[in-house]
C-alpha cells in the first residue's frame, strides 16, 4: 500500500467519524468495476440493551 493511499484511508476514516452519528457502529465502502458502495450500520442503546450487549460505535465510544 502506497503512502498516498495510507494517507486517504486516514483522512477518510476522519470524514466518515464526523458524517455519521453516535448510533454508527459500522461503515462498509465497496469499490469495484461497477461502482462505488457505502453501507452502515447503526445500533440505539434501547436495542442493545434489550439484547444485554455492549457495542463501541465507529468513534470507538460505548454506545448508551
Amino acid at each position: 500500500m502506497t503512502d498516498k493511499v495510507k494517507k486517504l484511508k486516514a483522512e477518510l476514516r476522519i470524514a466518515l467519524i464526523e458524517a455519521y452519528g453516535d448510533e454508527t457502529t459500522s461503515v462498509t465502502l465497496t469499490l469495484n468495476g461497477y461502482g462505488f458502495y457505502t453501507q452502515t450500520s447503526e445500533r440505539t442503546a434501547e436495542s442493545l440493551k434489550e439484547e444485554g450487549i455492549s457495542m463501541r460505535n465507529i468513534n470507538g465510544k460505548w454506545i448508551k
